[in-house]
């Protein structure tokens, strides 16, 4: 037994003295190398970046990092000449293959990463960048090359377009990812985490504190930067994108949202003019898109949807069910500053308590401010007090017909035809009625009303004193 322990004491020992053996050597390697290191490293700066950088300190291999050799940059600063803060971190670290740095002294990065960094991308009032001037172009023939791993923690990337009045600001907490430049294109795979801290279009705020989530593969086969499978969700949005975008001369994108589905409940939350009716409406929307036209130095793309909502369970409004609601639009918005915005209810579908229904259409600009809409409905009276909209102790009976709405320097026209049937109220009955209308004029024809006992009928009657249109 003490033999078997001796000799276990002596193999560890022997390890301990060998390992140790090791790293002192690896240690004078690396001392030995630092200067063709810092050479090599201000060499591959100056090469990519015009620009003034700054450097804190700078560590040259960690344990932790094995078996790779690491450069360690702390205090990272990039600014232009004019002194523009274009990038910083807390840390950037360069990974090299070991063996080929230290002995053949081939220095081939095949990992970086990037600790509490920070990105900005800014466009002035007049569509300029500093980094316009701060990548050096390659003219060069590339040879292959390989990031195996690509590591971003606690990131900032911030935009901002004065000219378009535009700024979006992600927080990233992890990003992983792996890049390989073969055959003059660039292959990028991996997935990332994060908050979308602010999305703003001209002053209006569309999205702050949203957590998002990106995964897929991108392939740069110049000047297009291609989706090969990128999945996004934003808190309860999910979509798959295709297409790309064009990074020459402009940034152009051509991008399509395929299958994409969000929980009313989320939108909700977004729209802070939220009508309190709805309040309780659980849905469900699916649908298409693209975001196409160019972007950045000014520009804003094009935003246009397909969509359909589907209500999952019946709905109150005040003491009403309302027990299906389904509807079919397309949505079309030029996020230029006066750019086209329109909205199309290609069919839409209510059905309520018993027999009560409403379908139609409605077409709407925002810019010319022109819109137009025809509805079919059926509708027991007796709900308009559930609803909250008529103080209508005593009032039942049917209205159907059909109505189509105008809008017209900025009121809306009305025109159709409405049929009453056994209507009562208090004292009143209608036993038929035939109301037809137009912007200017009321008719009212085969109706037969009854009053306190009395029969009163009409086969036509026209009255010219309604207000030409509504407010």
């Amino acid at each position: 037994m003490k033999i078997l322990l001796k000799k276990a004491l002596r193999f560890l020992i022997g390890l301990l003295l060998g390992l140790g053996i090791a790293l002192m050597g690896l240690a004078i390697a690396l001392y030995l190398s630092r200067d063709t290191l810092f050479s090599w490293l201000k060499e591959l700066l100056s090469h990519s970046f015009s620009a003034r950088i700054t450097v804190r300190d700078i560590q040259i291999g960690n344990l932790r990092d094995l078996p790779a050799l690491s450069l360690s940059l702390r205090g990272f600063l990039l600014q232009s000449f004019k002194g523009d803060t274009l990038f910083q971190a807390k840390e950037a670290s360069l990974h090299l293959n070991l063996w080929e740095a230290l002995v053949e002294k081939n220095y081939r990065i095949i990992g970086l990463s990037l600790k509490e960094a920070s990105f900005f991308l800014p466009y002035d009032a007049q569509g300029y960048s500093p980094w316009q001037n701060i990548l050096r172009k390659d003219t060069g023939q590339a040879s292959p090359w390989a990031i195996e791993k690509l590591l971003l923690e606690n990131c900032i990337f911030h935009y901002s377009d004065k000219e378009a009045d535009a700024t979006l600001s992600l927080s990233i907490k992890k990003l992983s990812a792996a890049v390989q430049y073969q055959a003059d294109k660039l292959f990028i795979s991996g997935k990332g985490a994060g908050t979308v801290e602010e999305l703003r279009l001209q002053k209006h705020l569309h999205l702050k504190h949203q957590p998002f989530l990106l995964e897929g593969e991108l392939l740069h086969d110049s000047p297009w930067l291609l989706s090969k499978g990128l999945r996004l969700q934003i808190a309860s949005f999910m979509t798959h994108v295709e297409g790309g975008i064009r990074l020459d001369p402009i940034p152009l994108l051509s991008l399509r949202l395929k299958n994409f589905s969000v929980d009313w409940t989320y939108l909700k939350n977004l729209w802070p003019a939220y009508p309190k009716p709805l309040a309780k409406l659980n849905a469900f929307i699916e649908g298409q898109g693209e975001i196409t036209g160019p972007i950045g130095r000014g520009h804003l793309p094009r935003l246009q949807l397909a969509v359909s909502l589907h209500t999952k369970v019946p709905f109150p409004i005040e003491t009403y069910t309302l027990q299906q609601a389904y509807l079919q639009a397309r949505l079309a918005f030029d996020l230029q500053k006066g750019g086209k915005k329109s909205v199309n209810i290609d069919s839409l579908f209510i059905r309520g308590e018993e027999n009560d229904t409403l379908s139609g259409c409605l077409t709407y600009d925002f810019r010319q401010e022109l819109g137009k809409g025809t509805f079919t409905f059926q509708w027991d009276l007796g709900t308009l007090k559930a609803l909250g909209i008529a103080p209508a102790e005593s009032l039942s009976g049917i209205t159907r017909g059909t109505l189509s709405l105008t809008l017209y320097k900025k009121q809306w026209l009305l025109n159709g035809n409405i049929f009453l049937e056994g209507v009562t109220w208090r004292d009143a009955q209608v036993e038929k009625a035939h109301i037809g209308l137009t912007p200017e004029v009321l008719t009212l024809r085969e109706s037969v009303f009854f009053f306190q006992g009395s029969r009163l009928t009409t086969t036509f009657f026209r009255s010219a004193a309604l207000p030409a249109a509504m407010g």
